[in-house]
């Protein structure tokens, strides 16, 4: 037994100096290939992101996946592309504010309503130019005015073209005195013509006395197919999505702006009449306009209720 073991010390030893060579020879071979493996684990060198090329910098497309980790990469480029339509929002005025400055021919009002919209009404003295007047227009425009205190203005104080139309000014033709006046087309007319174009709400209700009398032009902003299939009696079909500025037109010259004007569409969820009666009273100079939420269904339910009566 001791013979044994004397024989297998030198055997034990031999493996582990054989072992140890493989070893060696395995971690040799793995550092050669991991130095001249382009994603290989670099030991001695700080990590390095590949660029990505300037022009696809902010490209969604290279946007990385969930399991990756995101490199935040900013393009000075882009950004300054970017900042030249600018997104700080615009000076703001009054109409009490501008009004002195445009009698002295200190600034330049500015319509930025549609064309028209514009030529129905607008505020005396002032250019149009709608957000969709082509490159040529701006330019002209631009030619003219650029030097100029520009005050643009849009319908009222829910629009926002005048804001569009301002910072197309400023950050692609370089105007430096820009301003919107928030209240717009609205507030000129309540402070300079002395009435709110406002619309407000009303009820079937309270319309139909009016009707029976003669003093109130019904209208219904349906589509016309909807019209044609039924609506109160003694309406006028005038779709709100559909109706032409000649339609409009033809309306404003058949209807003087003093005849007291109720609109409706079909039901509450429908904003139609709401849409078409605003326009009615910032557009085209109406100052007695009111909407009925209640629509054609308010009316219709009116019918049905008083036919019950009556048959009672």
């Amino acid at each position: 037994m001791p013979a044994t073991i004397s024989h297998s010390a030198p055997i034990r030893k031999k493996v582990l100096g054989q072992l140890s060579l493989i070893f060696g020879a395995s971690l040799c071979l793995g550092l050669s290939f991991n130095a001249y493996n382009p994603i290989g684990i670099r030991l001695s060198e700080p990590s390095k992101v590949a660029a990505i090329p300037e022009a696809h910098a902010e490209s969604p497309i290279l946007s990385a996946s969930a399991s990756t980790p995101s490199i935040a990469v900013t393009n000075p480029a882009l950004h300054k592309q970017a900042g030249n339509s600018t997104n700080a929002s615009l000076p703001t005025i009054t109409w009490k504010e501008a009004k002195p400055l445009v009698s002295a021919g200190q600034a330049v009002l500015v319509d930025a309503r549609g064309r028209p919209t514009y030529e129905a009404g607008h505020i005396p003295g002032a250019i149009s130019l709608p957000i969709d007047a082509t490159a040529a227009d701006f330019a002209s425009f631009v030619a003219k005015y650029a030097t100029n205190r520009l005050i643009l203005y849009c319908s009222h104080l829910t629009c926002e073209t005048s804001e569009h139309v301002g910072e197309k000014l400023v950050g692609e033709y370089s105007c430096k005195s820009v301003t919107v006046m928030k209240g717009g087309y609205a507030e000129w007319q309540k402070a300079e013509l002395g009435y709110d174009p406002t619309p407000t709400g009303t009820t079937w209700e309270q319309v139909e006395p009016l009707t029976k009398s003669g003093q109130v032009v019904l209208v219904d902003a349906r589509p016309k197919a909807a019209y044609e299939a039924g609506h109160i009696p003694g309406a006028i079909s005038l779709p709100e999505a559909a109706s032409t500025a000649d339609d409009l037109a033809a309306f404003q010259k058949k209807y003087e702006p003093q005849r007291r004007i109720v609109v409706y569409c079909s039901d509450l969820k429908c904003s139609a009449s709401m849409r078409l009666a605003i326009k009615l009273a910032s557009w085209y100079n109406y100052q007695r306009v009111q909407y009925m939420p209640g629509g054609y269904q308010e009316w219709l339910r009116s019918q049905s209720a008083q036919a019950k009566s009556n048959a009672g």
